[in-house]
């Protein structure tokens, strides 16, 4: 039987625990108007070590989407780990990642099927960068997509949120082009 210990860095991940709401906007093709959707997120501890993001929303066109996240951190292997899932996919998506060396950007890339619908995998990187204890930044993006430009059919990513318990905000940017304004609604202590 094991007793894993929380590190520093399952302290990190707990940061993001609580319940969120948010609107977005996503670009799904240049030139054309953003597309506009909401939705919510509910993120929780499971034993200190993990933490469990689950979101409800919508996808482009309207269609009702659920996702889940997990997140922990193997000490042995002294890296971030996790997966996401989503109802409008059938691909597991699992995350490896580390915390750069100031411990404000957590950067977890994963090998997923490509959004240019070539039948192909790419590489994807999500980067969660704590501005504060109050505000957040996820920037999504395909890796070896043109400089400053990245794409997706399926937008899953930026957000803004704030919550009541104490204040906290966080942007997103994704390799769709969404941006997302959230409000947590309600804060959990950490385990």
């Amino acid at each position: 039987m094991m007793n894993a210990e929380p590190q520093k860095e399952h302290t990190w991940l707990h940061k993001l625990v609580g319940d969120w709401t948010y609107d977005s906007e996503c670009m799904t093709e240049p030139g054309k108007p953003a597309e506009k959707h909401g939705g919510n997120e509910s993120v929780r501890s499971l034993g200190g070590l993990w933490i469990l993001a689950e979101g409800r929303g919508e996808m482009p066109g309207g269609a009702p989407a659920t996702m889940l996240m997990t997140l922990g951190y193997d000490p042995a292997k002294n890296r971030f780990v996790g997966t996401w899932v989503g109802s409008m996919m059938t691909h597991l998506w699992i995350y490896d990642g580390a915390l750069d060396a100031a411990e404000r950007v957590l950067t977890l890339e994963s090998d997923g099927p490509s959004m240019a619908g070539d039948g192909k995998m790419a590489r994807y990187r999500d980067a969660i960068e704590r501005k504060s204890d109050d505000h957040r930044v996820l920037t999504s993006s395909v890796l070896g997509v043109f400089r400053n430009q990245s794409t997706s059919s399926a937008c899953v990513l930026p957000f803004q949120a704030s919550r009541t318990f104490p204040k906290r905000s966080q942007l997103m940017s994704c390799w769709g082009g969404m941006e997302s304004r959230c409000v947590r609604i309600a804060a959990v202590p950490c385990a």
